[in-house]
């Protein structure tokens, strides 16, 4: 289609024609975005380190938490009781409630700028606690227990990944482990 063929109005707003680009706003463009990106990953460098300061200072309540969930009558009678059908499964949920309160205290802790722990997480701790046993939850028992289980194993994955790396790790390494890496998506802060 020829810029001629359109009508008056889409001519005079350049609809029809090939308009040859500026390089020069595409150049401040490409200079700012580059500014940005450094800014940004300057600052994410900056949270991994107050974030790891954060879990270090946090160490004794994040072993209490891991020695309260790997108690064998969390952990383990925990998920024998999702086989057993036994509504002592919901008890997991408490843990769980408790160890995200306590990476909410530590990422508030590392100052993180809008702080808010990861969507993915957040939906999973949602699904998987503030259940209250109910007779016919015995027909859809997977259905409902389930996610109590993994809420539960989520929190507990976390709570080792920073108690590992809060105790290893001096500063924020590179390349990244996969725990550390997980860590840092946990905070959104990857």
């Amino acid at each position: 289609m020829d810029n001629k063929d359109l009508s008056p109005d889409l001519r005079q707003k350049g609809h029809g024609t090939r308009m040859q680009p500026s390089r020069e706003p595409v150049a401040e463009f490409n200079e700012l975005g580059q500014l940005l990106a450094r800014t940004n990953q300057e600052k994410l460098i900056q949270y991994q380190h107050t974030l790891l300061a954060a879990i270090k200072a946090n160490l004794a309540k994040l072993e209490q938490m891991l020695a309260r969930m790997n108690d064998t009558w969390c952990y383990e009678d925990g998920m024998y009781r999702f086989y057993h059908q036994s509504f002592k499964v919901y008890a997991l949920q408490s843990c769980t409630v408790e160890a995200t309160h306590l990476f909410e205290e530590i990422g508030k802790a590392a100052g993180i700028e809008r702080f808010d722990l990861n969507p993915y997480y957040r939906r999973i701790i949602q699904e998987g606690t503030g259940i209250m046993f109910e007779q016919d939850h015995n027909r859809i028992w997977s259905q409902i227990t389930r996610p109590i289980i993994e809420a539960f194993l989520h929190a507990k994955y976390f709570v080792e990944m920073q108690l590992k790396h809060g105790r290893d790790l001096d500063q924020p390494p590179q390349p990244m482990p996969s725990g550390w890496a997980a860590v840092l998506y946990l905070y959104n802060i990857r």
